[in-house]
C-alpha cells in the first residue's frame, strides 16, 4: 500500500513537470511569433508613413550621406536603405 502511494505521487509530479514544460514550450512559440508579427507590422506602417510624407510634401530620398561609421559597413546600410528609393 505505501509503494502505490509513492508510484502515485512520483507520477503525478513527473505529469505536472511535463505539463509545465509544455505550457513554458507553447509560450515561448507564441512570443517569437508575436515579435516576428509586430516587427513586420511596425516596418509596414513606417513605410506607409515615409510613403504618404513623400506624397504629401513633395519629398523625394535621392542621395544618402554616411560619416564615421566604425561597426557597420556602408553596403549593409544601403541593403537597408534601397528599399526607401
Amino acid at each position: 500500500m505505501i509503494k502505490s502511494k509513492i508510484n502515485k505521487k512520483k507520477i503525478s509530479l513527473y505529469s505536472i513537470f511535463k505539463f509545465s514544460v509544455l505550457i513554458v514550450l507553447i509560450t515561448l512559440v507564441v512570443m517569437i511569433f508575436y515579435e516576428l508579427y509586430k516587427s513586420k507590422t511596425v516596418k509596414i506602417i513606417f513605410l506607409n508613413n515615409i510613403e504618404k510624407f513623400s506624397i504629401n510634401y513633395g519629398y523625394f530620398l535621392s542621395e544618402i550621406q554616411i560619416n564615421n561609421l566604425r561597426n557597420i559597413k556602408n553596403s549593409e546600410i544601403e541593403k537597408l536603405v534601397s528599399q526607401f528609393f
